[in-house]
């Protein structure tokens, strides 16, 4: 005998079983799709003594993609409409994974004070690929943006000033979005670092071991400047620099607990960028002493430098020493160090102790990823 179902309430509660089965399969799905679809996407790693093959520049509402080798772009992608403002600088970034699979960018309307994240990956040839909107990846708008994706591109720590009505201004104490490029869960540290007189802004951001975030820390003595990420350095604000880690596997909330691991000193009194390595051993540093900018290996444990990557002289704006822009970069490997000054006027790899040009002028520079 076959039973009918008859009765409305137990319609109801069938249609309502079924619908939430349906709504839980696609989420299914669909979480199973972008997992197989980064486990087929091709990996922008090192091979052998080969560089990984790719640069990933972001900036002014778009992001290229070019070549390590020819240094010839291979590939251009532009903010969607809603999210495109061409005069951005320092308000968009872009950023990847340690295991070359996942790049996160950023992308900041300033009229609506909003800013949006985007994660994507390349093709064997440099194509752009998988461009999508991380869900619920639209945040308060932000200026001096940094962002670090953790190594296998499951979350994104994206970092930067609160936007004031001023046209967008940034101004204040810098603050930490913690972001599931998968779904979209957020977390947020802000606070317990504050200094009287200065101004909280975070550089540069890496991942380390056990899910640690190492984060650039630095106070100026002046309005953040809106003319770069690190541009109170260059105009003499007496900025004070520490690298500190947060264990990103926490709920979020005040800074405060962030610990220490280096401190500007009179090796390197000012430090621009600051990338973890070695499990979190080492920290590959840009900095300035007077006028000389060098890359350099910092042991964690002692603050001494282990060695010189790579010197020049500082850049000058008018009679003041530079970058007023930079962005650090290493790969998975911690052998080859991408660095961009000032918007691509310079741009290039280091690799025992050799500087690679990229040839790369007037591009985006605001941030760079293999």
């Amino acid at each position: 005998m076959v039973r009918e179902i008859g009765d409305n309430c137990t319609m109801g509660r069938l249609r309502i079983w079924l619908g939430a089965a349906l709504v839980a399969a696609a989420l299914s799905a669909a979480t199973t799709a972008i997992i197989a679809d980064r486990a087929q996407s091709f990996a922008d790693v090192a091979v052998g003594q080969s560089a990984p093959p790719y640069v990933v520049e972001g900036g002014s509402s778009i992001v290229v993609v070019r070549s390590t080798s020819t240094h010839h772009k291979i590939a251009l992608l532009r903010a969607p409409h809603d999210w495109s403002y061409q005069t951005h600088f320092g308000e968009d970034a872009v950023a990847g994974s340690a295991d070359g699979k996942v790049f996160v960018a950023a992308f900041t309307e300033d009229s609506i004070r909003k800013t949006a994240l985007f994660s994507f990956s390349l093709t064997s040839e440099g194509r752009v690929t998988g461009f999508r909107q991380i869900p619920h990846g639209v945040i308060p708008g932000l200026g001096q943006v940094s962002i670090a994706v953790s190594p296998d591109g499951t979350w994104a720590a994206v970092s930067g000033t609160p936007q004031t009505r001023a046209a967008g201004v940034p101004r204040g104490q810098a603050m930490i979005f913690l972001i599931n490029t998968r779904t979209g869960q957020l977390k947020v540290w802000q606070g317990g670092l504050t200094r009287p007189g200065f101004e909280l802004t975070f550089p540069s951001m890496s991942w380390g071991p056990a899910r640690s975030l190492y984060v650039l820390s630095q106070w100026c003595r002046r309005q953040v400047f809106p003319q770069g990420n690190v541009a109170c350095n260059a105009y003499n604000a007496q900025p004070v620099s520490e690298v500190r880690v947060i264990d990103a596997s926490g709920l979020g909330g005040s800074l405060r607990a962030a610990k220490p691991v280096i401190r500007n000193s009179p090796q390197y009194p000012l430090i621009l960028q600051a990338v973890a390595t070695d499990s979190g051993k080492a920290i590959t540093a840009l900095v300035r002493n007077g006028r000389q900018v060098s890359v350099v290996r910092i042991d964690a444990k002692t603050g001494d430098v282990d060695a010189v990557l790579y010197q020049r002289v500082a850049p000058d704006f008018n009679g003041q020493a530079g970058p007023l822009l930079a962005s650090l970069a290493v790969d998975g490997t911690g052998q080859y160090v991408l660095v961009n000054e000032d918007g691509n006027d310079r741009a290039g790899w280091i690799h025992h102790g050799r500087y690679h040009d990229l040839h790369a002028r007037y591009g985006n520079g605001s941030g760079v990823a293999w």
